[in-house]
C-alpha cells in the first residue's frame, strides 16, 4: 500500500478547490487518527495543520500518551480540547429532564460523540480549518461511529475505505517510509491484528 506523491496532490487540490489551506484532525491516540494525521502532514505541509485531542475520563493514560507522542514526531504542536465538563452538564441535564434510569453508556458515548463535533466545528471556524474524518470503512458498516461523530465527518475521509486490517498495515507503511517511528507501534501489534482478523 503506497501513499504517493499524486495522491497528497490530490488532496490538497480537494482542500484548495473549495477554498481551505489548512486541515483539522481530531487525534484520540487510536490507530485512525495516527494514520490520516501523517498523510494530512505530509500534503499540506505542518504549519496547514491543526491537530486536536478531545479527551473524557473514558481516555486512558496511553492513548493520550500515544497522540502526544504522534505529534511530537510530526513536529506539531497537540490542542487539548478536554470534553469533560462538557459532557458532565450533559449528563446532569438528561438526568433532571428523563432521570437517572436514562443514563445508559451509548447515552454517554454519545454525548461524547456529539460535543467533540461541536468543539471540532467551533475550532474550525476559529482556525479556518476543514475538517478530515478518521473513520475507517469497517467501523462505519459496523456501526461504531454514526453521523455526528468527529470521526466520520468532515470535508474528506481518507481512510473510510479501507478495513481496520488495511489501516495496520497503513501505519506500518507510514513509519517505514519516514524511516522513524511516526505512530506508536503499541498501535499495531501482533495481538491487536490478530483480534481485528479473526473478527
Amino acid at each position: 500500500m503506497v501513499v504517493s506523491i499524486d495522491f497528497s496532490s490530490y488532496f490538497r487540490y480537494i482542500f484548495y478547490d473549495i477554498g481551505l489551506k489548512r486541515g483539522q484532525v481530531h487525534v484520540s491516540g487510536g490507530i485512525d487518527s495516527s494514520v490520516v494525521l501523517p498523510i494530512v502532514v505530509e500534503a499540506l505541509g505542518k504549519e496547514n495543520v491543526i491537530a486536536i485531542s478531545n479527551p473524557s475520563g473514558w481516555n486512558g493514560d496511553v492513548t493520550k500518551a500515544n497522540a502526544q507522542i504522534l505529534c511530537d514526531s510530526l513536529d506539531l504542536k497537540l490542542f487539548w480540547n478536554r470534553i469533560d465538563e462538557v459532557e458532565k452538564s450533559f449528563i446532569k441535564s438528561h438526568v433532571e429532564t428523563f432521570g437517572e434510569a436514562s443514563i445508559k453508556p451509548l447515552v454517554v458515548s454519545t454525548f461524547d460523540a456529539v460535543g467533540r463535533t461541536v468543539q471540532g466545528l467551533a475550532a474550525a471556524h476559529s482556525f479556518g480549518t476543514g475538517i478530515i474524518a478518521t473513520g475507517n470503512h469497517t467501523e462505519l458498516v459496523l456501526g461504531w461511529s454514526n453521523f455526528h461523530d468527529i470521526g466520520s465527518i468532515g470535508v474528506m475521509s481518507l481512510i473510510g475505505d479501507l478495513t481496520k486490517v488495511e489501516v495496520f498495515e497503513l501505519a506500518r507503511y507510514i513509519n517505514k517510509r519516514f524511516d522513524k517511528v511516526i505512530i506508536p507501534k503499541n498501535l499495531y501489534d501482533k495481538v491487536r491484528i490478530e483480534y481485528y482478523n479473526n473478527t
